[in-house]
């Protein structure tokens, strides 16, 4: 059945989510977003992964084979990636190709991922999404990697003033 009666589609319930699906399966999985069940559990040991759908269960699980079934067709490369997406944006390294553009005018950044140009755009802003929390620091920046990089900076002295506490107290 790919609607229900009448031709209508199927139209998620909850108050505000617009969301409409053609499939009452396509409704189905939709509704696990507001729901947050995640029926689908990895059987790895250890493992505690959880997806929504069989199809991200089973891309998670190549993780623990190893397995890349997609390879880069470009003579001498050897990439393989766990999905198609990943290849689809390799093959972009070979042609040159950068489909997601600026559109600050004279800025000229072109970027193969879209997530690429979003952390861009920061640069012509003032807004630093990435703030540290820990008190008196005052750290903020554009990018998730930053971020992580100075959390790092915190660490390390929490990791140096641990040692010398325990030194101190040791007798050492």
């Amino acid at each position: 059945m790919s609607s229900s009666e009448g031709g209508h589609p199927f139209s998620c319930g909850v108050l505000g989510c617009t969301y409409v699906a053609t499939t009452s399966g396509s409704l189905k999985r939709h509704m696990l977003t507001h729901t947050g069940e995640r029926p689908y559990s990895c059987k790895s040991s250890g493992c505690e992964y959880k997806a929504t759908t069989s199809g991200s269960l089973k891309r998670h699980t190549l993780t623990h084979t190893g397995e890349r079934p997609f390879s880069c067709q470009f003579p001498g490369c050897g990439y393989h990636a766990t999905q198609s997406y990943n290849l689809k944006t390799h093959v972009l390294t070979h042609t040159g190709v950068k489909p997601f553009s600026c559109p600050v005018t004279g800025c000229g950044y072109s970027a193969t991922q879209g997530s690429n140009l979003k952390a861009h755009a920061f640069k012509h802003s003032e807004e630093k999404p990435f703030s540290c929390k820990t008190p008196g620091c005052g750290y903020s920046t554009t990018t998730n990697v930053s971020f992580k990089k100075h959390a790092r900076t915190h660490e390390a002295s929490v990791a140096t003033t641990s040692s010398a506490v325990s030194s101190a107290t040791s007798g050492v």
